[in-house]
């Protein structure tokens, strides 16, 4: 049996979020993880379905058979995924989440100045073209 796939919604205009992406998908070894940028036309489709507000992409969201996840939480329910060798860092679900996504949003905060910001379309990240879901018909592909 497949194990279903897990979405990741993030901001395909933010470097860091896009490197992110990239990182994930190279250290997800089962193949699990498909990747959505949030200004896609199913990216946004996505956020109205589930009330979140398009155009404040201020966490990335991970979708699990239709849950939803966000900040410092959305990062640790991905580490299940990535090579065992990173999978120390399921150590900072003990940290309080409050604590957590404090940092989380002091780094959300200051991505654009820090890492750069894009300002064309989205060039795949390094490792996940193939893992890329873009269209609704892609989407049901993936998550029947």
């Amino acid at each position: 049996m497949t194990k279903a796939a897990v979405l990741v919604l993030f901001d395909g205009a933010c470097n860091l979020c896009t490197a992110s992406s990239g990182f994930l998908a190279r250290q997800d070894a089962a193949g699990v993880l498909r990747f959505c940028p949030m200004q896609s036309e199913l990216g946004t489709a996505l956020l109205r379905q589930y009330d979140l507000p398009a155009g404040d992409y201020k966490t990335f969201v991970v979708l699990d058979r239709g849950r939803l996840y966000f900040r410092s939480s959305a990062a640790l329910h991905l580490v299940p995924y990535l090579r065992a060798y990173w999978r120390w860092l399921g150590l900072f679900r003990f940290v309080p989440t409050g604590l957590r996504d404090a940092f989380y949003d002091l780094i959300a905060r200051s991505r654009h100045r820090i890492f750069g910001r894009r300002t064309a379309c989205l060039v795949p990240p390094r490792g996940a073209a193939d893992r890329l879901v873009l269209t609704e018909e892609a989407y049901w592909r993936h998550f029947p």
